[in-house]
């Protein structure tokens, strides 16, 4: 399976190359791989690059860390509690459904257009999945499990940690993927509205200029990062979810 994904990325980055060079497809249009690689070095060597990925990564995880503060405590006292379900459910079914880059006029009006818009934006993109899967994960909790706890003499915050909290482990680390992956795809869009700095602005500044390598060059720092943090929050979840047989991380 390992050696059949080696051989479609090498493919593609034959057709790449091929394509690039052949003459039929203009450069402006698609560079070949080894100048959009070329651009990238030479990005990294100058420093302009390293810049924008700590701006764009600050963003990213400040908006990722306040999505799982917020949508994981909360996903599990909505799975937990009937008031508190009761109280938010009719909310998040009705804002979450609304496209999330819809909410950045108001971010920058009420924000302004530095860090806090697109931290915001971030924010409100990545804590829905994080909630959603986390009260499904409490959800269905094996009712069975429940009543022979409780049959053992378990308490309530004993049931929640020692039954509930482990059973939604998968489904919370599936959420985290999840929301991973928007945090990145978030961030270049909030990135292209008002900002100065971060990959997003690279990638808009060099369309302008028609440096499609560079383009590219800021699109594949972009998936380079979403890939590696998809695959480390997928193994640490493995390990933490060692006794899981197969859990959603693995499934995605």
């Amino acid at each position: 399976m390992r050696l059949r994904r080696a051989y479609s990325l090498l493919l593609v980055v034959v057709l790449w190359e091929a394509l690039g060079r052949s003459g039929w497809v203009e450069p402006v249009f698609l560079p070949p791989l080894t100048g959009v690689l070329a651009s990238l070095f030479g990005l990294l060597q100058s420093g302009e690059l390293l810049g924008h990925i700590r701006i764009s990564m600050l963003r990213a995880f400040l908006g990722f860390a306040a999505a799982v503060a917020v949508g994981v405590p909360l996903g599990l006292l909505m799975g937990w509690s009937r008031p508190v379900e009761r109280f938010f459910d009719p909310l998040i079914s009705l804002i979450y459904p609304i496209p999330k880059v819809a909410f950045i006029p108001l971010l920058i009006i009420w924000l302004g257009i530095g860090d806090a818009s697109k931290v915001g934006v971030i924010f409100l993109a990545t804590v829905f999945p994080l909630l959603i899967n986390t009260y499904a994960g409490v959800k269905g909790t094996d009712r069975y499990m429940i009543w022979s706890a409780l049959s053992m003499g378990a308490t309530r915050r004993e049931l929640l940690l020692r039954v509930v909290l482990p059973h939604t482990l998968p489904a919370i680390f599936t959420g985290l993927r999840i929301s991973m992956a928007l945090a990145w795809a978030l961030l270049f869009v909030a990135e292209m509205v008002g900002a100065s700095r971060g990959l997003g602005f690279l990638i808009l500044f060099s369309e302008r200029m028609l440096r499609t390598d560079a383009v590219f060059a800021g699109i594949l720092t972009i998936a380079a990062f979403g890939f590696t943090f998809d695959r480390l929050i997928r193994w640490i979840g493995g390990r933490v979810c060692l006794w899981h047989a197969r859990t959603g991380i693995e499934a995605l």
